[in-house]
């Protein structure tokens, strides 16, 4: 697959199974960590991811200067080197900051830009004005991140109009809704794809026709991520729910960092997997050496990296 080929993510291209939604590596001051890109982008390639997601709201996209989101792009792609397609968000609140923004990240490489309207005081006129003028102005595909909890709703006929669209490669459904999600993942143009989100719901959105799921709490348990993947493809559903199961009860039962993204969690986890460091960006707070310590407890009690499923997923 070439970088930036338009459509190259739709049809037999488009992206299925699991695609974990990455944070961004950083120093107790806040720089990058550059060894630690690198180390995250080889953990990642230990298993079957089909893309990564990078530098959204989970990537404190909306806490980091424009030039370290721009050296953070180059890191993630020069560390890649097109094994995996790279998804960034570029979307800003006007239509003419994301159409640059866009395009610049697309002369760093990425293979996919990911777009998410947040105004919620504007009415679905606008929400369309904006996704055509940059969907039609993109270099590269573009994947349509949709959650009415974070950002303005979109009626189902408007998603799945904007999903038969030649340059939009799929959709990023998030919130609660599950009827709205089935509708989208039974509905959608079968070029495209349509991923769930959040690592609580992800038998959720594979049992009912997604293409895929993404979300940053994959990194923490990708061996039991891809157990229910595999469990399902093999028909195995009580088995799929046994590991779901597992997963909510340690999302239950971790400790709270408060951030609302949980990428401080997520964080905590793999630096006890000796991936990457700690430190999130102000206003957001690094979990302490107690919270870490308590990760690390809670993984070895719930054998959450589960050595009887070695294998799977890579």
């Amino acid at each position: 697959m070439t970088t930036g080929d338009v459509g190259s993510l739709r049809g037999e291209h488009r992206l299925t199974g699991l695609v974990p939604v990455i944070p961004t590596p950083m120093n107790e001051d806040e720089s990058l960590d550059e060894l630690g890109i690198e180390r995250l982008i080889e953990f990642v390639l230990r298993y079957s991811f089909s893309g990564v997601w990078a530098l959204a709201s989970a990537g404190e996209d909306p806490h980091l200067p424009l030039d370290v989101i721009d050296d953070a792009t180059r890191l993630f792609v020069r560390h890649l080197d097109g094994r995996l397609p790279l998804i960034v968000k570029t979307s800003l609140p006007g239509t003419r900051q994301t159409i640059e923004r866009t395009k610049r990240m697309s002369d760093l490489g990425i293979d996919a830009a990911a777009i998410h309207f947040d105004q919620k005081d504007l009415g679905e006129s606008h929400v369309r004005r904006h996704f055509d003028l940059v969907i039609e102005s993109s270099p590269v595909p573009i994947f349509i991140y949709h959650n009415p909890h974070r950002g303005a709703r979109q009626s189902l006929n408007q998603l799945l109009d904007l999903l038969s669209h030649p340059q939009v490669a799929g959709m990023k459904a998030g919130g609660s809704d599950l009827g709205e999600l089935q509708r989208l993942c039974l509905w959608a143009d079968p070029d495209v794809s349509v991923m769930t989100a959040g690592g609580g719901q992800i038998l959720a959105g594979l049992a009912m026709g997604a293409a895929g799921h993404t979300a940053i709490p994959l990194l923490a348990f990708p061996e039991r991520a891809f157990a229910i993947l595999e469990h399902l493809r093999a028909g195995r559903l009580s088995d799929a729910r046994r590991e779901q199961r597992i997963i909510l009860d340690f999302l239950q039962q971790m400790p709270k960092l408060g951030n609302r993204e949980v990428n401080g969690e997520v964080k905590a986890v793999l630096e006890t997997r000796g991936v990457l460091k700690r430190y999130v960006s102000a206003p957001f707070i690094a979990a302490t050496d107690e919270q870490v310590a308590r990760f690390r407890n809670l993984c070895e009690q719930m054998q959450l990296f589960a050595p009887s499923l070695e294998g799977i997923g890579q």
